[in-house]
């Protein structure tokens, strides 16, 4: 049993490889030469037959192409963002709407019973985007406080 389903999970795998999509544990299934456990070759087997795994991967996929192409062609929102099409920009806007509206209609209940928005809390948290530079400011000078108390020197990068 065990040897019939790490060959159907190499073949499957295999096959979904060639799509430019990485089947669950192929690192692990690589790594270890043809051997994985049994638990995760069935688990990885199932992934790759449901429909709603491959959904999600190729909606990834062919949205990157859809990008790729739109910045090719110069469709992109040089006003907000040079690096990015005008349809990403929308989509994105749209997620940040449905995301607020998601927060606005939930609360949070602890323990004790105390009820908060999760709104107020998504915008105390690194979520908010003003906390989130704070915090990289933060982290940044203690880094480079660090590096001056050690005799180094810090360098930072923006990776796009």
């Amino acid at each position: 049993m065990e040897v019939i389903t790490l060959t159907a999970y190499r073949y499957i795998a295999e096959l979904t490889a060639l799509t430019g999509t990485v089947p669950p544990y192929w690192s692990e299934f690589q790594a270890g030469k043809g051997v994985l456990s049994l638990r995760k070759a069935q688990s990885g087997l199932l992934r790759m037959m449901a429909p709603e795994w491959w959904r999600g991967r190729l909606k990834k996929m062919r949205d990157l192409q859809r990008e790729h192409m739109a910045i090719t062609v110069g469709q992109m929102q040089k006003s907000a963002l040079p690096y990015v099409s005008r349809s990403t920009l929308g989509q994105w806007v749209e997620q940040k709407k449905r995301n607020r509206d998601f927060f606005k209609r939930y609360d949070l209940i602890n323990k004790e019973g105390d009820r908060i928005a999760l709104d107020e809390m998504v915008n105390r948290n690194v979520v908010n985007p003003a906390i989130r530079r704070r915090e990289l400011m933060t982290r940044m000078r203690g880094f480079a406080d660090v590096a001056n108390e050690t005799g180094c020197v810090g360098v930072f990068y923006t990776l796009t």
